[in-house]
């Protein structure tokens, strides 16, 4: 049987969706996989530096969404 342009549409969107809530779930898995900010773990500037690139990369997805949270964004004090 061959597929109408519809079904091909959508079987293409749940693979999309599919691969998007996998990669999710990924980030996710990934920035648990870290210490948690109140860990009795040694936190290190690798560390520090896992979460920011983690950060900057889900920030790059939505950049307008992030630009309106740095207006919103508190200082953080200086170390």
């Amino acid at each position: 049987m061959k597929l109408t342009q519809k079904q091909k549409v959508a079987a293409a969107y749940l693979q999309a969706y599919t691969r998007a809530m996998k990669a999710l779930k990924d980030v996710e898995n990934s920035i648990h996989d870290n210490p948690a900010p109140d860990s009795e773990i040694q936190i290190d500037w690798a560390h520090v530096g896992d979460m920011n690139r983690i950060a900057s990369s889900l920030e790059a997805i939505l950049p307008e969404k992030a630009q309106s949270e740095e207006k919103l964004a508190v200082a953080l004090p200086t170390l």
